[in-house]
């Protein structure tokens, strides 16, 4: 879950609301799937962490409703490496799935470009993605350039885009 100040920009448009629909979706997916185990990464104030690692449905709902705020960088790159990481130790059941929540303006590396940065970005999802055939990323209505840089990020992964409206 990327809450990074791009999600939860204060103003009008899709990303104005993105994280608080992202946190609901998640809520409704946990209730829906309740005998599911669930591991929740978050990406708020420039450093990811593990709210939840092998939670119940109930866990992801309780600990969600405290992500209210949405600041810092967005350092999605760290955050798939840290999720392959986890899931090299623990492994993959086929039935596993991850489910991206982010708006995709990640923010470059240090001493990185932006295509540099966009280039191991793609490089860590398709790594996950060989790890994990179940993917989605959640993002909002694309805008402007967003329109092609989303697109752009998941081309030659099995990725699924899925709008929030």
């Amino acid at each position: 879950m990327d809450a990074s100040r791009s999600t939860g920009v204060i103003g009008c448009g899709p990303s104005a609301r993105f994280l608080n629909q992202a946190r609901n979706a998640i809520q409704t997916l946990g209730a829906k799937t309740f005998g599911s185990r669930f591991h929740v990464l978050v990406l708020q104030k420039g450093k990811v962490s593990w709210w939840i690692k092998r939670g119940s449905a109930q866990a992801v709902r309780k600990n969600l409703e405290h992500l209210t705020v949405a600041s810092g960088k967005s350092h999605l790159t760290l955050a798939l490496n840290q999720m392959r990481n986890a899931i090299l130790k623990q492994g993959v059941l086929s039935e596993d799935r991850v489910l991206l929540c982010s708006d995709g303006m990640l923010s470059p590396e240090t001493e990185k470009t932006i295509p540099e940065s966009k280039k191991r970005f793609r490089k860590a999802l398709l790594s996950l993605s060989e790890r994990v055939r179940n993917i989605a990323w959640l993002h909002p209505q694309l805008q402007r350039g967003m329109r092609q840089w989303l697109p752009q990020l998941v081309k030659g992964t099995p990725v699924r885009l899925i709008a929030l409206d």
